[in-house]
């Protein structure tokens, strides 16, 4: 029975894993929210200059170069977390020095990505800078259901017994 549930518990971690990645938006160089769907070189009615176009790209390959050394550190880590998941007794010691490792990780690309978008913000006009925080980011939305969101929490609407998502918290 315990095997049962340590490899439940395993899986239920991977997916989990996994589905943060993919819900992060990771771009074609891995970068949060920058993929090539949310360019914001692309974002309409933005308008951009030449000028500013060449900047933000300049900007946008630097970040990805700052950025991917720590993804990749990142990458690292996850793999010794699921590794030390699956020893046959887990150390508990191991597993929380891991888990704030990654979050020590996760701190350090939420601070480039906010470099990165105050950089970018200098380069536009006010009025530039109003839409692309209203396009966001020259990011499409998703989970928009009929009030927006989504409306699942972990795997489904109830969260595989782990409470209700963001969106049925709110109502």
């Amino acid at each position: 029975m315990k095997r049962i549930f340590l490899a439940l518990f395993v899986m239920t971690l991977a997916v989990a894993v996994a589905g943060s990645v993919f819900a992060q938006g990771r771009g074609p160089m891995g970068g949060p929210g920058m993929g090539p769907r949310c360019d914001i070189t692309n974002a309409p009615g933005l308008n951009l200059s030449d000028d500013q176009a060449a900047k933000i790209k300049t900007l946008q390959n630097s970040h990805f170069k700052d950025v991917e050394p720590v993804r990749n550190q990142m990458f690292t880590k996850r793999q010794e977390l699921r590794q030390l998941w699956q020893q046959k007794t887990p150390d508990q010691a191991k597993i929380e020095a891991a888990q704030k490792d990654i979050q020590n990780l996760r701190n350090q690309l939420q601070s480039k990505q906010t470099q990165y978008r105050f950089a970018v913000l200098k380069e536009l006009t006010p009025e530039q800078q109003d839409k692309i925080k209203a396009s966001n980011w020259g990011c499409p939305k998703y989970g928009a259901g009929k009030k927006g969101g989504n409306r699942g929490g972990m795997m489904g609407p109830k969260g595989m017994g782990m409470g209700p998502g963001p969106a049925q918290q709110a109502q």
